[in-house]
């Protein structure tokens, strides 16, 4: 028994001793070069409001804000505009703007509602589709978590701004009814999320007085990185769409709080 306890003992020490003759690079290599000895979470559950952002909102008087995302006010879009088709018998009472009728038979009558948009150039989103809609959520929802009072930007163009021929317009006649505060995100540069630069820009509606600007670069950009596990195995850094979103809404906090 003895004899036992004594060879446990000399195997012990002679690991101890291996683990600390390999000290520096080639330890970690072990392990992957680069990966932290403690793996960050990959998520935070929620969203942490910027210091000081809830009262100097409050002190504004609590605008409201309309986000343009990936694109400034200005840009040529697609304005989504409802129109209907009314038909009574064999007779067209109205028709939608693309000339297009309902049929009917007898004294059949129906009312077709269809949606119509204005052909008109989009300039090109840098992210992927589900990227942006992920990232443009998380930043609304932080925004949300905050305390904002937000305006649906589409929503709005709809009921107040559908009568004109010009998208551009119908924005501009759209915001000065319903928004306070006109938020503009874009992203500028070529590669992955975390190689961009994004622009945050904000600006009051009444009379274009710009609330806050900057940009947000790759430095920012890693402090946002969270590791992920891969399919190949180990884990790698990864700017995720939320954290993106967050990111952002949290530099705009920052910025309207030190304004306000």
């Amino acid at each position: 028994m003895r004899r036992l306890a004594g060879l446990i003992v000399v195997a012990t020490a002679a690991i101890i001793g291996a683990a600390s003759a390999q000290e520096g690079p080639a330890a970690n290599g072990l392990y992957r070069d680069g990966l932290p000895a403690v793996l960050e979470q990959a998520e935070k559950t929620g969203f942490v409001a910027a210091p000081e952002f809830r009262d100097a909102y409050g002190r504004a008087g609590a605008p409201r804000m309309v986000v343009f995302w990936m694109r400034p006010l200005g840009e040529a879009t697609s304005t989504p505009r409802v129109t209907r088709d009314h038909t009574t018998g064999v007779a067209v009472v109205g028709a939608a703007s693309s000339g297009a009728t309902a049929a009917s038979v007898g004294g059949f009558s129906q009312t077709r509602e269809r949606s119509v948009g204005l052909l008109v150039d989009v300039p090109p989103d840098p992210l992927a589709p589900s990227s942006s809609r992920a990232a443009e959520a998380a930043f609304t929802d932080a925004l949300l978590q905050s305390g904002v009072r937000m305006v649906d930007r589409t929503a709005i163009i709809r009921l107040q701004g559908g009568d004109a021929a010009d998208p551009r317009v119908a924005e501009t006649t759209a915001l000065k009814d319903a928004a306070d505060v006109l938020v503009e995100i874009t992203a500028s540069g070529g590669g992955g999320p975390d190689q961009l630069i994004y622009a945050i820009r904000a600006t009051r509606v009444a009379d274009g007085t710009v609330l806050a600007s900057t940009v947000v670069e790759e430095e920012e950009l890693r402090q946002a990185m969270t590791y992920e596990a891969s399919a190949s195995g180990g884990y790698h850094p990864t700017l995720t769409p939320r954290a993106l979103g967050r990111l952002l809404a949290g530099r705009l906090q920052t910025l309207l709080a030190a304004r306000w």
